[in-house]
């Protein structure tokens, strides 16, 4: 299912990032790749899985995160919405990373987005990634100077808000 292609295209992209300053440098047939299709039940879709993690390592996203001083992947985040009715929200930042001083939180998406409807879909998102740079601040007291969406499907990084940075 679509589903089960983007949880495994997540994985495969968290464990990349986590490996990336690792001399012998990325390894989309990696027996990882096999394993997580395997785990999440996306083996009829392994073509689209590649395909989205070979252009994610040849992108200018994977570039940046190779000089970035501090990324984290699948964080935890949480706190209280301050709207009329305060509710607890919680989600998981996918990539937040620091580039030369600066802090950048990226949300993956692996459904097909065609090019008419990318506006469409950073409305969508856009509410999720301000408050999730909202509650990133709140506890730290860092900006993030930037969010965007990764499009994997399109191979392109999207700015939501902020400069367009790395």
């Amino acid at each position: 299912s679509g589903k089960a292609v983007g949880r495994a295209v997540h994985d495969l992209f968290e464990y990349e990032v986590a490996r990336r300053s690792r001399s012998e440098g990325p390894d989309p047939l990696s027996d990882v790749l096999d394993v997580l299709i395997t785990e999440h039940e996306a083996r009829e879709h392994r073509a689209v899985a590649e395909r989205m993690l070979a252009t994610f390592l040849d992108s200018g996203l994977w570039t940046a995160l190779q000089d970035a001083e501090i990324v984290h992947t699948e964080l935890p985040v949480a706190g209280l919405d301050d709207g009329e009715c305060p509710t607890v929200i919680d989600g998981t930042m996918d990539l937040l990373y620091r580039l030369r001083g600066t802090w950048h939180l990226v949300d993956y998406k692996t459904e097909p987005v065609p090019a008419s409807e990318r506006s469409t879909i950073l409305q969508k998102y856009e509410d999720q990634l301000n408050t999730y740079a909202a509650l990133w601040e709140r506890a730290t007291g860092q900006t993030i100077a930037e969010t965007s969406l990764w499009l994997a499907d399109a191979s392109a990084k999207v700015t939501v808000s902020g400069d367009d940075g790395a």
